[in-house]
């Protein structure tokens, strides 16, 4: 099959007016590609992860706000269980912690009969 050859075929290599679509690439060109499209990337990846972290931090539920005392954290909620099912002591153990300043918003007294 013969080869097909048009007028910029014929030009020379090296000839100044050559159309962009028709210069080769140098090196130099490739690794200015390479670098702008890395510099894009992270660019793009960053402001992404910045952008994300801002909205959960935004849109988020803030948590409640420490309170220690004593090496205790007593802001942290705190359910009284009364597993003896006699129903004595789960309301006056919540009451004491409440009287504490702790946090208490449940007292529950279990009536089964655990194994």
């Amino acid at each position: 099959m013969a080869k097909k050859t048009d007028a910029l075929d014929l030009l020379k290599p090296d000839f100044e007016q050559v159309g962009r679509h028709r210069a080769r690439k140098t090196a130099r060109e490739r690794w200015f590609e390479l670098l702008w499209l890395a510099v894009a990337s992270a660019v793009l990846s960053l402001g992404g992860y910045f952008g994300l972290q801002y909205a959960v931090a935004t849109l988020a539920t803030p948590a409640p706000q420490k309170t220690i005392v004593k090496g205790v954290d007593i802001s942290t909620p705190i359910t009284v269980i009364d597993g003896t099912g006699t129903r004595q002591y789960a309301a006056r153990i919540g009451q004491k912690l409440l009287d504490a300043n702790y946090v208490v918003p449940y007292s529950v007294t279990l009536d089964n009969d655990l194994p």
